[in-house]
């Protein structure tokens, strides 16, 4: 079963967001070679919420070395809060296209 994992990161600048932002759009499937999806919520100048999903638990497990080795790496950021679970609900509009900044 998908399973999800929802982090809140506080950052020390708005630069600083963007930075890891901009490096997470390029490379989050090179980071995280299991991650199925990454979605990302700007909800403050300094604070991001981004929604992962994984193919299952144990996926998401061995996410979290990798997720905590990049915050090791990233300047001036920390999580906040951590929450995760089993996927219930999904809906992706077939010929939905993003664009992202």
């Amino acid at each position: 079963m998908a399973y999800v994992r929802i982090n809140m990161v506080e950052f020390d600048s708005e630069e600083d967001l963007k930075r890891d932002a901009k490096v997470l759009n390029s490379n989050a499937g090179d980071l995280f070679p299991e991650l199925l999806l990454i979605a990302g919520v700007q909800t403050t100048e300094t604070s991001s919420l981004s929604i992962t999903i994984y193919p299952d638990k144990e996926a998401a497990d061995n996410a979290l070395a990798l997720r905590d080795n990049h915050m090791a790496e990233v300047k001036g950021l920390s999580l906040t809060m951590s929450h995760e679970g089993d996927l219930s609900i999904f809906y992706q509009k077939p010929e939905a296209k993003f664009r992202v900044d």
